[in-house]
């Protein structure tokens, strides 16, 4: 199993910080750089859904690869798709990510399973960062202990990005992709689909896909298209 989760990090989005927009967007990826390079072996990201951690901690990913390092990138919203064993066995990786820990919020054996795991990564100085939707004390979490862990080191609040930075976002990723959006089709989009990052872009890979098959430019046709393909799957 975590040799597909490495796996399928080699091959989704290749996230970049250089994306990562907001008025904060120095200050995180600097924190976040921080744990990369082991000066902090920890940090807490927390914010609403599309703030912009999931980037964040796949662009983490991304210069700790290109860097040569061990990557492990792990959604806990997923957690029900795998155990708790998965966690084992960590501490041989360079860089440990793990994304929405606030999903096994409740769950003693994941919660006791994330408790080891910190402790084990500390000892070995292997760098952690995880992400959740608000600060430890909001989790619910039925493990004092574990709250106790998730509160030590640097703590960041991402905040939600305006539709102007989302709107830009976009436009990097399609240029970096070699695509022209026409005006007229990002404002569909923004107007009509998801305000979240990840979804934004899932699309734009559905909207690229949709034009080479049929061999087309981009147009505002093949845009409700593809988000009308996007809804079908759920």
């Amino acid at each position: 199993m975590q040799r597909q989760l490495i796996f399928d990090l080699h091959n989704r989005y290749q996230a970049r910080f250089s994306d990562f927009l907001g008025e904060q967007a120095h200050y995180l990826c600097v924190q976040v750089r921080r744990v990369i390079s082991g000066d902090e072996r920890f940090a807490y990201l927390y914010g609403g859904a599309g703030s912009g951690k999931t980037h964040l901690l796949e662009s983490a990913c991304y210069e700790a690869l290109m860097g040569g390092k061990r990557v492990m990138y792990i959604d806990l919203r997923h957690q029900h798709q795998y155990t708790p064993d998965m966690l084992a066995g960590l501490e041989g990786m360079e860089l440990v990510c793990l994304d929405n820990i606030d999903a096994i919020a409740g769950y003693r054996p994941w919660e006791e399973g994330l408790f080891h795991l910190f402790n084990r990564l500390q000892a070995a100085g292997i760098p952690l960062l995880v992400t959740a939707s608000a600060v430890p004390l909001q989790l619910s979490l039925c493990l004092p202990d574990l709250q106790t862990r998730l509160s030590i080191g640097v703590s960041c609040q991402v905040h939600a990005l305006s539709d102007d930075e989302r709107a830009q976002i976009v436009l990097q990723r399609a240029a970096r992709m070699g695509l022209s959006l026409p005006a007229s089709c990002l404002q569909y989009i923004m107007r009509h689909y998801e305000r979240s990052m990840h979804p934004m872009l899932r699309l734009l890979d559905r909207i690229t896909t949709l034009a080479f098959e049929q061999k087309k430019a981009i147009t505002l046709s093949l845009v409700k298209a593809a988000i009308k393909k996007n809804k079908s799957r759920g």
